[in-house]
């Protein structure tokens, strides 16, 4: 992001990150194991050197480390093995 204004290389990240996201919910549905490390997003890897300071997400929530962003609450629902919650809460609450 460059003064809070996204470029292509952001909303290019943005479109395989939620590619992603849509991924894990099929590999929860057919009880696989979803990627949810930091490796595994595209806007991490571009912007995980910066602390995340330049991320879309973190500058939409004001914070960094995917807080206040469903990411959290899909890894902890994923831990309780609730898949299909995992899922919801990964896709923002919204339908595939």
């Amino acid at each position: 992001m460059v003064n809070g204004k996204a470029t292509k290389e952001d909303f290019q990240a943005m479109k395989k990150s939620l590619r992603h996201w849509k991924e894990n919910v099929l590999s929860a549905l057919e009880k696989k194991k979803p990627s949810t490390h930091w490796d595994s997003c595209p806007l991490c890897r571009l912007y995980i050197a910066g602390h995340c300071s330049e991320c879309p997400v973190g500058y939409l929530t004001e914070e960094s480390g995917c807080r206040k962003s469903p990411y959290h609450m899909a890894v902890i629902s994923y831990t309780h093995k609730n898949r299909l919650l995992n899922c919801y809460y990964a896709m923002g609450g919204k339908a595939l």
